[in-house]
Formats: structure tokens, sequence, C-alpha cells
């Protein structure tokens, strides 16, 4: 499982984005497209990396160069077989675990609460919910999932909703017509954060949605919310960070949300340092002749 982080320009303010728009004819610009060699899932979109450089400091030899590295930095890290996510997650028996699951439990949420179904909110998903049950073939009162008792949902806050997208997204993986649903599910994370229309889970393809700064994250393996150490983890970020000891779970989950992979950012990086310092060209049929 792996962790797609993408930055998208609506999150940037109004001025940013003017004085971004005003600097695009000095900047140089370069596309990397992802590696074909890669196997790629069917109906999973191709990625499609930007880069720019200022026109009066780079030329176009060097654009050419710069993609040139960095493609084949990415198709060797393609050949690698990645971590899977869930191994970024705390020991059970870790002090760590139960340190910040105290804190996002104290976060001020909470643990249960009933959705009693009068507003508008209420009402949506349960509209929604009863649709997809249909589709599915399972009653509105089917848990499939949290109806299990063995089931814990440590550190959720476990309203209606939250425990009908758990039941619903369990139910959906679980009708699908391919081999080893169960163990599907178990390497499933899901955002309850979002609702269950616009299905923010892992892919079949293994691949997760990017974290924003409300993400709560239930892994079905571990039956926990995913604490916002173990994503900046995810995220490449060392354990031993120091962070100061009054931050909250909730406070570190926004630092989380606005920040990018670090080995996607170190490639951008370091390409980009081997193109300065680089006594090649790239080849002709990328632009380097």
């Amino acid at each position: 499982m792996t962790v797609v982080t993408t930055v998208s320009l609506r999150h940037l303010s109004g001025e940013l984005i003017r004085q971004f728009a005003k600097e695009l004819p000095t900047l140089q610009g370069t596309s990397v497209p992802r590696d074909s060699r890669a196997a790629v899932p069917k109906r999973q979109k191709r990625s499609i990396f930007v880069g720019f450089l200022r026109k009066d400091i780079y030329t176009s030899k060097d654009a050419a160069a710069w993609r040139y590295i960095l493609k084949e930095m990415i198709a060797n890290v393609q050949t690698e077989t990645p971590k899977e996510m869930l191994d970024f997650l705390l020991p059970k028996d870790s002090p760590l675990l139960r340190k910040w699951m105290d804190k996002a439990v104290a976060d001020g949420r909470p643990k249960s609460t009933a959705s009693v179904g009068k507003t508008a909110a209420d009402l949506e998903w349960q509209l929604h919910s009863a649709q997809l049950r249909e589709t599915l073939g399972i009653s509105v009162s089917s848990k499939i999932w949290t109806g299990k008792s063995s089931f814990k949902g440590w550190g959720l806050s476990l309203t209606d909703r939250v425990q009908d997208a758990l039941d619903v997204t369990a139910a959906n993986i679980l009708s699908r017509k391919v081999k080893n649903t169960s163990a599907h599910l178990l390497n499933t994370v899901i955002d309850v954060s979002q609702s269950i229309t616009r299905g923010t889970c892992t892919k079949q393809s293994g691949v997760h949605p990017c974290f924003t700064t409300s993400s709560e994250l239930y892994s079905y393996r571990e039956d926990r919310l995913i604490l916002a150490i173990e994503m900046l983890a995810i995220l490449g970020y060392p354990r031993e960070m120091i962070i100061p000891e009054d931050f909250t779970n909730r406070q570190l989950k926004r630092l989380v949300g606005n920040t990018i992979s670090l080995p996607c950012l170190g490639m951008m990086f370091w390409s980009f340092q081997v193109m300065r310092r680089r006594a090649f060209e790239a080849p002709a049929e990328m632009g380097g002749n």
C-alpha cells in the first residue's frame, strides 16, 4: 500500500496564484510522465509531475536534463517493492501508541454520539447509505463489521455515521468478485471523516488517497485510529522527530495535512542538484540536443 500526495492550486491563496501567473512567462517548464514500464492498474489515472525553471537562469537543455534525471530516478524506485502503509504503525505494546492514543481520545470529540437524523447532514448520509446498501444487497440495519463482538474501533468517534461508513465499506470490499477479499479488507484504511460516496479508502491497486487536515483514518487490520504521528512516519518523517509535549493529536494532524511526502520532495531536490552539476545532456528524444 502506497500513499499518493498531491498539491492543488485551489489550496493556494489568491495573491499567490496571481503572482505565480505573472511569473509564468519567465519560467522554463518540464513535465515527467509516469514511467510506462511500471505496472499501472486499469482505470488508474496517469500521474504527471510538473516543474518550472526560470528562463533567465536555466535553459531548455537544463529542463530536459532535469526531466531525464527525475524520470530515471522514478523508474529505479519503481523497481523496488514499496513498504506497506500499515508497516509504519506503532506496535501494540508501544508506550508511544498509548501516549498519542490518549491524546487523540482527549481531543474533545465524544467517544459515542447517536445521530438523531434531524439535520440536513444526517439525512444526507443516511440517504446515501440506504442507496449503497440497496446496491450491495444488505439491509439498512446490517452491521457486517461493527456488529462483531471483537470490534473496538479504538480512538474513533463512534457516531452512527462513522459506524455506518465502516460497515458499508466492509460490505463493498467483501462483495467484490476477486480473490482474497477478506485479506484486502484487513489491508484497507478508510478515512471516516469523508462521505462514503467519495470512497476515500485504500484502492484495489493498493494506493491510498492523500492525507488532509481533517483525515480520520481507521485500519481494519488494527481495528483502531491511525495516529497523526504514524501518518508522519508514512510520509517519511523519522520517528525520533522532536514534537512539543503539549501538541495534541489534532494539532499534529493539521501539520500532516499540509505537508508532503519527504521521499517525493527529496527526489525532486536531489534530481535538481544532479542536473545543476551534470556533465552530460539528456537524450535527443527528450530535448537534450
